[in-house]
């Protein structure tokens, strides 16, 4: 897919990849702040509406960062 965007540009394959992974673990901690913070947030709102929730998600947000 990116050859077909490359090739017409004129730049080469290789050189776009070695760009996308120096550049990955830059944005990496970003990307995973907001994702964490993001479910932080939801967990205390739901909290605050619903005590009896909060042990269930906590769970379920857990076990979804330890699968990924």
């Amino acid at each position: 897919m990116l050859s077909i965007v490359l090739s017409p540009l004129g730049l080469p394959l290789n050189t776009i990849l070695v760009l996308l992974i120096t550049v990955y673990p830059l944005i990496n901690p970003f990307r995973f702040l907001t994702i964490v913070g993001t479910s932080i947030t939801i967990t205390s709102f739901i909290s605050k509406q619903n005590p009896a929730k909060m042990g269930y998600l906590t769970v379920r947000i857990a076990y979804h960062f330890l699968e990924n």
